[in-house]
């Protein structure tokens, strides 16, 4: 079916970069020439709008389709990207997009927007500089790594956490040189993997919070370690 309405949500991969290493100024002028970019290239009768900051979006109607929405999108980041001279400085535009559709009329419009914004995330994630169709499979991967991040936080609070530890030996004098120290999580009778929640500790903050337990628990080990003998 082609009825319904789409939404577009483009956001810049690197404007920290941009303002971080070339200053507001340049920062400020490359949203101008985005949102400029943006308007060339967008269907007649589609609406854009700037969301905040990086992020703006794209309204498309006139009873868009799939396959059409996502090749608008394409289309939208291929006339997007790029280098381009903004205030005498050359510049290095790049930038991801997820696109959300309601093809009966019937999804709100904060659910749609909540939906590009989750594609987007996704595209961020999965190697950027792409435009990701939303599925519900990705609201429920957020609703998980979510769970995870609350109860990753009352885990490190609590001590519910424990240190394994992997040793280095010299290959010529085979003795232990030293240790490398491992985090592990058992949730109840579930074993969460590293390869889970470090990623989410990353992204949610909680690194810090993990490194300083961690380091604490280490020093413990080693003390104890040492009135061993």
């Amino acid at each position: 079916a082609a009825d319904g309405v789409a939404i577009a949500i483009i956001d810049l991969d690197n404007f920290r970069e941009i303002n971080e290493g070339l200053g507001p100024v340049v920062a400020d002028l490359t949203l101008v020439e985005v949102s400029q970019r943006l308007r060339r290239a967008v269907r007649v009768g589609d609406i854009v709008a700037r969301l905040n900051g990086d992020e703006f979006a794209v309204l498309m109607t006139d009873s868009i389709s799939t396959t059409e929405a996502v090749a608008a999108t394409e289309r939208i980041l291929e006339q997007l990207v790029g280098t381009t001279i903004i205030h005498g400085r050359e510049v290095q535009i790049e930038a991801s997009a997820g696109i959300a559709r309601d093809a009966e009329g019937e999804v709100l419009a904060t659910r749609l927007l909540r939906n590009a914004d989750t594609a987007l995330g996704h595209a961020k994630v999965h190697g950027r500089g792409q435009a990701v169709f939303f599925e519900e499979s990705m609201a429920e991967a957020v609703t998980r790594r979510l769970k995870i991040r609350n109860k990753l936080e009352k885990a490190i609070e609590n001590n519910e956490l424990r240190l394994v530890y992997q040793p280095i030996i010299d290959a010529q004098t085979e003795n232990i040189v030293s240790m490398e120290a491992l985090a592990r999580w058992d949730d109840g009778n579930t074993h969460i993997s590293p390869t889970v929640f470090i990623p989410i500790a990353e992204e949610s903050n909680l690194i810090g919070a993990l490194g300083e337990w961690a380091f604490r628990e280490v020093c413990k080990q080693v003390v104890s370690w040492q009135h061993a003998g």
